[in-house]
């Protein structure tokens, strides 16, 4: 071969690792970023919560009271049912999850992924609460179940289990807290242990490596492969540079604009569906995100683990009738249509903000943090319709179905469980929240 046609040969291959070395170095632009940072905030919330877990990964933690204030790992929790959870690692084998028969309680297994996908969720809608035994098996599992097992295979290794079971009242609790009990894991394999520190605020280069640690941990499904391909270049996927070796103008825009986007999330959570008097519908695809990371993202910061629409619908709002945004100082009235279409219950529950973009309940002097079709003493008026004060101090009436407001700005959530056809296709709307007029508009 001629010396040239060999020189030419090798310098061409000295080239290349260098110019794929040059372009995965080339500084992203702000729109990767942003990019990136809708992309990995829910796997960061996920492995932040999952962090924060007192309980063993591939074990079932299980509440025996109703959430309340003191509550805050996640945002908007639920204080109509009681809670199970497990972080699964499904990397070296599945585990084995038996649910009891419960045909006359409303309960839902809802399992998610990495990203926070609903992928299954066994329980009252989908099983008519028949019970038996689930395999929940990872992506790459090639094994036979046993007759009569279920298979539910993850997208991901990594999974977030949520046990939900009803309790219908505080003489309810002992009855439910035992239906609970028989949720039981078994033949769960060792876990992988996860150390990278995820802060509730993490600076640029704890918010990188916390998601490619989590990414690491793969198979990443094929739904979100091609998108984290092309974010290479802002710091994001398995073939990310560190942050140490990331170019400086990338440093500098996650630097810029973090905490920007963040805030950016927050605004948009509360805007996050379609309006109608004052409430805010969900958009389709909660749950089931897609493609769709902003969204996704925005739900991970507002409301981490919502569950998908046909089995529980969310709607939300944090201003009345009038666009006024809500005030504890204020009166509010809300009066609920006597037929919600629901085929399990509905309840109405008040949150406070944190200042972060996330709602926890709030102490009041009666405990009492949400309305529903199973709150005891709830007085009806004549037309079969519930109506509702909400108020920071106690209404004068002491008959009235009074709803603690916190102080200053709070939010209003309307659950909806197993939500019929009118409900989810908008034919039905919640009427309004109305203020009362302040002393000085009275006549």
């Amino acid at each position: 071969m001629h010396l040239l046609r060999i020189f030419s040969i090798a310098l061409i291959a000295a080239l290349v690792p260098m110019a794929s070395v040059a372009a995965a170095g080339a500084p992203a632009d702000e729109a990767m970023v942003r990019r990136a940072f809708h992309f990995g905030f829910p796997v960061y919330e996920m492995m932040r919560v999952r962090s924060n877990s007192r309980v063993p990964a591939n074990t079932l933690g299980m509440r025996s009271t109703l959430t309340g204030p003191q509550d805050r790992a996640v945002t908007a929790p639920n204080n109509d049912t009681l809670y199970g959870s497990a972080w699964l690692d499904l990397s070296a084998g599945p585990v084995t999850l038996d649910m009891p028969a419960l045909t006359d309680r409303y309960h839902s297994v809802h399992l998610m992924d990495l990203f926070t996908d609903a992928f299954a969720i066994p329980g009252s809608r989908t099983d008519g609460g028949r019970g038996g035994r689930v395999l929940i098996v990872g992506p790459e599992w090639k094994g036979q179940a046993a007759d009569g097992v279920k298979v539910m295979r993850a997208p991901t290794n990594d999974v977030w289990m949520i046990v939900r079971v009803v309790v219908d009242g505080p003489e309810d609790l002992p009855t439910a807290v035992a239906a609970l009990r028989e949720f039981r894991l078994s033949e769960a394999p060792v876990p992988r242990v996860y150390t990278t520190p995820t802060p509730l605020l993490p600076t640029p280069q704890e918010f990188l490596a916390a998601v490619n640690a989590a990414l690491a941990r793969g198979p990443v499904p094929a739904l979100h492969r091609e998108r984290l391909s092309a974010l290479t270049p802002a710091g994001i996927g398995p073939a990310a540079l560190g942050w140490s070796e990331l170019p400086e103008e990338t440093r500098a825009l996650w630097q810029r604009l973090l905490g920007p986007l963040r805030e950016e999330l927050r605004r948009t959570f509360a805007a996050a569906g379609t309006g109608k008097s004052g409430w805010v519908y969900p958009r389709a695809g909660l749950g089931r995100f897609g493609h769709d990371d902003r969204f996704r993202a925005t739900v991970a910061l507002g409301g981490l683990a919502a569950l998908p629409e046909e089995e529980a619908l969310y709607v939300n709002s944090t201003s009345d009738a009038d666009g006024e945004p809500f005030d504890g100082s204020r009166t509010y009235r809300f009066v609920v249509p006597q037929d919600i279409p629901v085929d399990a219950f509905w309840s109405l529950t008040i949150y406070a903000p944190d200042g972060e973009g996330r709602w926890f309940l709030h102490e009041n002097p009666i405990r009492r943090y949400s309305i529903g079709d199973r709150t005891k003493g709830i007085v009806r008026a004549a037309d079969g319709s519930i109506p509702i004060v909400i108020q920071n101090e106690p209404p004068s009436d002491a008959d009235s179905n009074w709803l603690p407001a916190p102080r200053g700005h709070f939010r209003l959530s309307f659950r909806a469980y197993l939500p019929q056809a009118s409900f989810r296709d908008g034919s039905f709307r919640l009427p309004p929240v109305r203020a009362a007029p302040r002393s000085s508009e009275q006549p």
